[in-house]
């Protein structure tokens, strides 16, 4: 298996080093010190997760965040900071970032958070309750066992899922869109 890639951005020549210390034995661990030349990383080689500082020369950290999510939704990205407002961890969250970490921190800190992003990778289904999870799995058994067009299999499946979900909490749409992460209004078109 291949080593994660990670992508440290930060300003300061030390907290780069403390990265590259923590994980280059694990993780191939790359590092710049600006929003410019991380987003121009990121279109060569995704990362598999990005560290990113907030004050950074240039772009800030937080123009790079929205630029990252527009390359690539799904790329975790951990912002590392000594500046601890609310606005920004609410912007932040707001943008998608996975975590909001304040400087100083520790190796271990870091190991933890990275194992602990690493594992949620390999959930299938996220934080789905465990009996919607257990509906996509037979629901994908059935389809797979009765259909041969892919096509089919993949509409009957997010009907079959919609169908079971609402089932499972009793007829409540909202928070059956809510599970599937969907509009309200596709579970009335079943």
């Amino acid at each position: 298996m291949s080593k994660k890639m990670i992508l440290v951005i930060d300003d300061e020549r030390g907290v780069l080093e403390s990265f590259k210390i923590c994980l280059e034995d694990e993780y191939i661990v790359a590092t710049t010190k600006t929003g410019e030349e991380a987003i121009e990383l990121i279109k060569k080689i995704l990362p598999d997760l990005v560290f990113l500082d907030i004050k950074l020369p240039g772009i800030d950290g937080l123009t790079t965040l929205r630029i990252i999510k527009t390359i690539n939704k799904n790329i975790p990205v951990v912002i590392v900071t000594c500046v601890e407002t609310i606005k920004t961890a609410v912007e932040s969250m707001r943008l998608g970032v996975h975590e909001y970490f304040i400087k100083p921190f520790n190796a271990n800190e870091i190991n933890t958070l990275v194992t602990e992003i690493f594992r949620q990778e390999r959930v299938p289904y996220g934080n789905l309750p465990i009996d919607i999870q257990m509906c996509i799995e037979e629901t994908k058994d059935k389809l797979l066992c009765d259909n041969f067009s892919l096509d089919k299999a993949v509409s009957d499946f997010c009907r079959e899922l919609m169908r079971m979900t609402l089932h499972k909490t009793n007829g409540n749409e909202g928070k059956a869109a809510e599970l599937l992460g969907i509009k309200q209004s596709r579970l009335r078109n079943l």
